[in-house]
């Protein structure tokens, strides 16, 4: 259906604007609000499916709405708007819509003729993680120096801004398909992937849980961050022990059952079983070394479980995310989401596998399950194992 909506949007002219047309102010302000609300929905669709866009940047021409309150506009008005510099009522889908140009930049590959990838052009890590640090100075300058405490549309812009410069560094240290791991890929440590894959799950369910945002639930659970999800379960299969580990295990219990009815094809469908697949070996790996501790220490001896207590006021990440101060705080021993990990924890940590880099072996696994499912073979295995499913729409 996205596809039609795209196909509907160039038969209305949408991605093209052209300055000699014969549309008012308001009508060209909300032509370009409806096609970005299509190019917006063609990456979620990308999202939930692991699949490539329809809309890419070189084939429209259709600037970025403007960051205006609607009392702005008036359909019989013939002055130019003129974008505040503040947060307004279009902040949270103008934010959208910058990270849209920039993970079609970071995380996108462009297939060319001759049946090679196109690895970003090109485009090095080290060009890729400065594109990303140069935005996430912009969104601090023009966007989250006016995020007001008392507004919760602006708390949780802010936590998306947070949440999504993650998921843009994950997708630089743990790119999802093999072609896009070139020799001159940077080193990246295991500890690293899996504190920013942590990251992204730990601000996904706090936006999930925060009270004052309730209205907007709706809206926040229709993302799964899968990726995030499968890079966590994918370290966690030779990552066993150490305060990141049990960092990591927190929010992968609170999230894993609720999201599998929330992925694409429910958690029958081809995308979610190579995760329960990466789950089942990453439970495998806790148990042995659950069992490993329990066998070299005695009961006498045995520590009690030390937790952190997590106050979002003193985080350097959070330093400018306004909080409710009645709702935010409750749910703030439930997360642990400071910037970095001192020395001595991360040289603490068992790596099973000495060279200490990514685990790429378990994560080519995950998607070669998933590009390799049969949907038909899936759907009578889903029927065996539950007699009550009746299938996708298809």
């Amino acid at each position: 259906m996205a596809s039609v909506a795209v196909r509907l949007a160039h038969s209305l002219g949408l991605h093209r604007e052209n300055p000699k047309a014969n549309f008012s102010i308001f009508q060209t302000e909300m032509r370009r609000r409806v096609w970005w609300q299509v190019v917006h929905l063609d990456m979620r669709c990308c999202d939930d499916r692991g699949s490539d866009p329809l809309v890419l940047d070189n084939s429209f021409n259709t600037r970025r709405p403007l960051n205006i309150h609607d009392s702005d506009m008036d359909p019989e008005s013939m002055q130019p708007l003129l974008e505040r510099r503040e947060f307004t009522q279009m902040t949270k889908t103008h934010v959208s819509n910058v990270f849209w140009d920039t993970a079609q930049r970071v995380g996108f590959m462009v297939p060319v003729k001759g049946g090679e990838e196109n690895i970003p052009s090109a485009i090095s890590v080290d060009e890729k993680s400065y594109r990303v640090d140069q935005l996430e100075q912009r969104l601090e300058r023009e966007i989250l120096v006016y995020c007001d405490t008392a507004n919760p549309l602006a708390w949780a812009t802010s936590v998306v801004i947070r949440l999504v410069m993650a998921r843009h560094r994950l997708s630089i240290y743990h790119p999802p398909m093999h072609d896009d791991r070139s020799p001159s890929h940077r080193f990246v440590s295991r500890e690293t992937v899996l504190e920013t894959a942590v990251q992204v799950l730990e601000y996904c369910n706090l936006l999930d849980n925060e009270p004052t945002v309730a209205k907007w639930k709706w809206y926040f659970r229709t993302h799964v961050q899968w990726h995030a999800l499968a890079a966590t379960l994918a370290e966690l299969c030779v990552q066993d022990r150490g305060s990141l580990v049990d960092r990591a295990w927190t929010i992968v219990d609170t999230v894993f059952d609720e999201w599998a009815a929330r992925i694409a094809d429910s958690k029958n469908g081809m995308l979610w079983r190579p995760i329960k697949k990466l789950m089942s070996k990453a439970q495998a790996k806790r148990n042995e070394a659950m069992a490993q501790m329990s066998a070299t220490v005695s009961p006498q001896q045995r520590p009690l479980p030390q937790f952190e207590t997590y106050n979002p006021l003193q985080d350097p990440s959070f330093a400018n995310i306004p909080y409710h101060p009645d709702s935010v705080l409750g749910l703030a021993q439930k997360y642990n989401l400071h910037e970095g990990l001192p020395s001595d924890i991360l040289s603490s940590l068992n790596v099973s596998d000495p060279e200490g880099t990514i685990n790429w072996a378990e994560w080519d696994d995950f998607m070669q399950d998933f590009e390799l499912t049969d949907p038909a073979a899936a759907e009578l295995k889903a029927l065996e194992e539950d007699p009550s499913f009746r299938g996708t729409w298809w």
